[in-house]
């Protein structure tokens, strides 16, 4: 990115030092929302979005330029700030499929499983709306059987059933910031 004049990136990854860059803090962000999670009860957790499987003990998994480590990161130490653990069992694997439909599978598939979760991350809204889709169709009760938290603030989490609890990354905030 060597240019005549200065180039700043933003978003929600980093950018391998190459620029300046203006980026949402995931790791803060995610050790909040799931501490938010824990604060109101939550003790046994699900996480949507991994990129491939992982045990909680090898995050090389998803490192490097996986989209979400940051917010595994973050997640896993609230977890941990609180003597908790991540069950490999409730990881849920999406690979780069970010979607409502693939939030709704994969929720399903945790839920088939049998494991028991009380609490569950999504790393982007649209996992976290696919989610409350298959927690419904299971008879679950958000947020009184399971909590979920989401990411982006998808303009459509205000009108789901319930609304859905997400973290804003304050994009306009970045925005400006980066001019």
């Amino acid at each position: 990115l060597t240019q005549p004049f200065p180039v700043v990136c933003m978003g929600p990854r980093r950018q391998l030092n190459s620029s300046d860059q203006v980026l949402a803090d995931n790791e803060a962000d995610a050790r909040n929302a799931t501490e938010l999670l824990i604060g109101k009860g939550s003790r046994r957790f699900a996480l949507l979005g991994a990129q491939e499987a992982f045990s909680p003990g090898n995050l090389d998994a998803v490192r490097g330029e996986t989209r979400g480590w940051e917010r595994v990161d973050g997640m896993l130490a609230a977890l941990a700030a609180h003597g908790l653990e991540l069950d490999e069992h409730l990881i849920g694997v999406t690979g780069n499929e970010w979607t409502i439909g693939t939030g709704n599978r994969v929720m399903t598939q945790l839920i088939e499983s049998g494991a028991p979760f009380d609490g569950v991350v999504a790393l982007s809204d649209q996992l976290a709306i696919g989610a409350l889709f298959a927690l419904d169709k299971a008879g679950l009760k958000v947020p009184e059987d399971v909590q979920v938290i989401g990411f982006d603030n998808f303009y459509e989490s205000a009108y789901t059933m319930p609304p859905l609890s997400t973290v804003d990354s304050n994009l306009d905030w970045i925005a400006a910031s980066a001019v």
